[in-house]
């Protein structure tokens, strides 16, 4: 059975990813220190699994990270819904 991630990806105001912060879904929400002009929001990466070998995982980390920005809906007001898009693009992953 593939053990589910959670991803917590830390961007800037244009979205560009400079770290993501993956954990196992069940386990407690990690705490990061953020810098003023940085924000943090949980995203979805398809195929990344806990069970593949960490080569695997940091290259798929790896390919988010240099390939996709993170796109926040502000229309929600509570809690804004982040997702991952390609930098080339606004369609989402």
């Amino acid at each position: 059975m593939e053990r589910l991630v959670r991803v917590i990806a830390i961007h800037d105001t244009a979205g560009n990813v400079s770290t993501l912060v993956v954990s196992p879904a069940d386990a407690r929400r990690a705490g990061v220190d953020l810098e003023p002009w940085q924000y943090m929001h949980e995203v979805e990466v398809p195929d990344l699994v806990l069970d593949a070998d960490d080569a695997q995982i940091h290259a798929r980390l790896n390919e988010v990270i240099e390939n996709f920005r993170i796109e926040v809906d502000t229309e929600v007001a509570d809690m804004p819904k982040a997702q991952l898009v390609r930098k080339s693009s606004t369609q989402a992953y």
